[in-house]
């Protein structure tokens, strides 16, 4: 009997099941929608021979054609290609618990998530929509997919307050610059993208890129080293990011480390750590700078040379360990905000201002 056609919103209801067959074709009507609420079911299930399609009833489709497709908890939707929607699949409040095998393209949003649950959506290929995923909450886990050339976002974060797992993706780059650059962040916090895959259904890289939180205490090792700094890169309270003598950390546009927890960059007097811009042209303010704060109690920057930074290293209410580092060529070198500290032996040079202070600095020795 393929291909149906839905003609007015089409609701599934209480405990009532639908199931669509492999091969399947449904057409919808403008503004038509598919819902499935509560403990209805939806079983849509094709083969990868057999797909299962979502499509518009337009003899010229476009994105936005008709409405969604809303997923029940139980519902299952997989092997199944979603196109010419306004939101290819929405989940809202509880979630089913995978997401998986779908081609979901040519919509305004490919994939919605208003939600509770963490569901698992995996082995997708979310292309060629305007934005590729918007999660406003719950934590969807987002691995092993295609998602790449959506023409505004691949992915938007709106009010997440904890990084979201995105990682070994194919996000149709290597570079990290542009991945992180088609990720929007609505006060949300950063998406955790890293490692990445080279290649469709490639293998994970990208383990030298330094972006989104560390959820555990990690080593910056001088073999693996350079590293890239990508967007804001958080050390949150309790825990702690060492950097090895000698580690060459290459800093992206904007850039920032933001110390909440403890760092320890302890270089030595002939392997200095270096923080400094990717660029082969640099100037002052390519990157934000290293901010030190709130709780980072105990942190230690010896032997370190900070370049090309807006602010390279901020001092905010901590009183951290600085010494015998060289700060030189940013806007500004060293700012000390609500501190009380001793900063000795340190070569702050070349910059548009050595150093700032700020309402609060009081009781410290600068000796450089």
């Amino acid at each position: 009997n393929s291909p149906y056609t839905v003609m007015k919103r089409l609701r599934v209801w209480n405990t009532a099941a639908l199931t669509i067959d492999p091969g399947v074709t449904m057409k919808f009507k403008p503004g038509c929608d598919l819902e499935v609420f509560w403990q209805a079911t939806l079983t849509a299930q094709g083969t990868a021979g057999q797909r299962i399609t979502f499509t518009s009833d337009a003899a010229s489709p476009a994105r936005g054609d008709w409405g969604r497709i809303i997923m029940s908890a139980s519902s299952v939707v997989r092997f199944a290609t979603i196109e010419y929607a306004t939101q290819g699949l929405t989940v809202v409040q509880t979630s089913p618990t995978t997401i998986e095998d779908n081609i979901i393209q040519n919509n305004l949003t490919g994939l919605y998530f208003y939600l509770t649950g963490s569901p698992l959506v995996r082995n997708n290929t979310i292309i060629n929509n305007n934005n590729g995923a918007i999660i406003s909450s719950g934590f969807p886990i987002i691995n092993d997919n295609i998602i790449h050339s959506n023409s505004l976002y691949n992915l938007v974060l709106g009010g997440i307050g904890s990084p979201i797992n995105a990682e070994r993706n194919w996000w149709g780059t290597v570079d990290p610059q542009t991945i992180f650059n088609v990720i929007q962040l609505i006060n949300a916090a950063p998406a955790d993208f890293i490692p990445f895959l080279d290649a469709p259904n490639g293998s994970p890289i990208g383990n030298n890129v330094i972006n989104g939180y560390f959820t555990q205490n990690t080593q910056l090792t001088l073999t693996n080293s350079p590293y890239v700094l990508l967007g804001t890169a958080i050390i949150p309270p309790g825990v702690t990011l060492t950097i090895d003598p000698g580690v060459q950390i290459r800093c992206l546009s904007q850039s920032f480390l933001d110390v909440q927890g403890t760092l320890i960059a302890q270089g030595t007097a002939g392997q200095l750590i270096s923080f400094a811009s990717v660029s082969t042209a640099p100037t002052r303010s390519d990157w934000q700078g290293i901010l030190l704060r709130g709780n980072s109690a105990g942190s230690i920057l010896k032997f370190v040379r900070i370049q090309h930074a807006y602010r390279a290293v901020v001092v905010d209410n901590v009183s951290p360990l600085f010494e015998h580092n060289v700060l030189e060529d940013n806007e500004i070198g060293l700012r000390i905000t609500n501190s009380s500290t001793h900063f000795q032996y340190n070569q702050i040079t070349n910059n548009s201002f050595g150093i700032r202070l700020q309402q609060g600095a009081y009781g410290y020795r600068v000796n450089s």
